[in-house]
């Protein structure tokens, strides 16, 4: 999946993306809730890539997306609904053991998001598939779907894990229990 990083000062009501350069390795995402302005002055170069979202995208005069750069634009109305889930909400705290986490999301009008739409979870307890705490994917069809996973670490307690999509954010939460250290003790009883 493809790392997303919110890109500065783009995000908002009606955000107006202006004089910038997306650089090369650059994996960033723009959004407006209602609506996003790109231009003028806005090159994005070869390697990088941006994605941009909104109910309404304008993009100005003197903007360049050079070749070999990957642009998305994304029409999704707001607001946007997710319902996130957790399977099993009860995990041991040994390190291996993981819940699988499903996302679901829906533009304004009740719609699957489109493919390609990207998306971050994060976590205050446990790990992601990478091994951090924030983890961006973007949605691999246009069910508007995402699943993942949630590893616990060694430490007991109650994760909860947010998903995020644009100003919109839910959250599930993922019992990580305390594994128990028992002794046992055998004694011979001579006859």
């Amino acid at each position: 999946p493809l790392a997303v990083a919110q890109c500065p000062n783009c995000t908002g009501n009606a955000p107006v993306v202006q004089n910038a350069t997306f650089e090369p390795g650059t994996d960033c995402e723009c959004s407006g809730t209602t609506s996003l302005t790109i231009g003028p002055n806005v090159t994005v170069k070869s390697g990088a890539n941006a994605t941009f979202i909104a109910p309404d995208i304008n993009i100005k005069s003197g903007v360049v997306f050079e070749q070999g750069s990957t642009v998305s634009l994304l029409w999704i109305k707001e607001p946007i609904s997710i319902d996130i889930t957790a399977d099993p909400t009860d995990i041991p705290a040994d390190g291996y053991t993981y819940s699988i986490i499903t996302a679901v999301f829906k533009d304004g009008d009740g719609d699957p998001v489109p493919k390609g739409t990207p998306s971050t979870f994060t976590t205050d307890l446990g790990t992601f598939p990478d091994g951090s705490q924030t983890y961006s994917i973007q949605t691999y069809d246009d069910t508007g779907t995402i699943a993942t996973f949630l590893r616990a670490g060694t430490t007991a307690g109650t994760a909860t894990i947010e998903a995020t999509l644009g100003s919109t954010k839910k959250q599930a939460q993922v019992t990580i229990w305390d594994l128990v250290t028992a002794t046992l003790t055998v004694e011979a009883i001579p006859d």
